[in-house]
This record gives structure tokens, C-alpha cells and sequence, in this order.
């Protein structure tokens, strides 16, 4: 029983450590799966989606339609890079008036910090709560 319990154990991190990797090289092998996918139906591009299909004998065969699949592509990623690096600090409006964040926030912490007092314990339950005594 254990012995199943530890293979079966072993086999679960296999599979998910291949579903992580599968989905990482996913995510960077986007332009691949856009390559591919014209390589596969290169006749059907050519034929429907190509913006020269009307020329006769055009050497195009559909690149031109991969060429802006890949630009939209490389167009996106760019929009996420940015959107991930950007920082935005939105002031804080009080009455009309538009103050800093940093004053706001440590007031916040200020008010939310307990105070605490470490002083000889005075009151009925000093009996039960007090610092330990020394043994002399």
C-alpha cells in the first residue's frame, strides 16, 4: 500500500511538472504554433486569406498574410511588456484638493499600529499572566 501510495505520488509530480512546462513553452512558442499552422494549411492561406490571390503566378502563396500574423503578434507582446512595466500612482482627492499618497498611507498605518506596553503587570489576573520569576 505504501509503496502504491509513493509511484503513484511520483507519477502525479511527473505529470504536473510536464503540464507546467507544456504550458511555459506554450507562451513563448507563439510565433512556432503561427509558423505551423501556415505550414499545415499553406494551400488553403494562399487560396482564401492571401492578399495577392488575385495576381496570377504571385510567388506570395499566403506570406504576406503570415507576415502580418506575425507583426500583430510581436505587436501584442509589446503592448504587455509595456503594460507590465508601467506604474501608475493615482493621487489622493480630499475635499477638492489633491494631496500625495505618502501621508495618506502612513496616517493609515499610524491608526492601524497597536500600542503596546510592556510595564509590571498590575490587577486581578497578575496571578496568571506575569513575567517568569527567577529561582533563587
Amino acid at each position: 500500500m505504501f509503496s502504491f501510495l509513493s509511484i503513484s505520488h511520483r507519477i502525479c509530480s511527473q505529470v504536473m511538472a510536464m503540464l507546467i512546462m507544456a504550458c511555459l513553452c506554450i507562451g513563448i512558442s507563439r510565433p512556432v504554433v503561427i509558423l505551423s499552422a501556415y505550414t499545415a494549411q499553406r494551400a488553403t492561406i494562399a487560396r482564401m486569406l492571401c492578399e495577392q490571390r488575385t495576381v496570377r503566378n504571385n510567388c506570395c502563396q499566403g506570406k504576406c498574410y503570415v507576415r502580418k500574423q506575425l507583426k500583430e503578434e510581436d505587436r501584442k507582446e509589446r503592448q504587455q511588456q509595456q503594460r507590465e512595466s508601467r506604474i501608475e500612482i493615482t493621487p489622493a482627492v480630499h475635499d477638492g484638493k489633491v494631496t500625495s499618497i505618502a501621508p495618506t498611507v502612513a496616517a493609515a498605518y499610524d491608526v492601524c499600529t497597536p500600542s503596546y506596553s510592556f510595564g509590571i503587570a498590575t490587577g486581578p489576573d497578575q496571578s496568571i499572566f506575569h513575567p517568569p520569576r527567577l529561582l533563587s
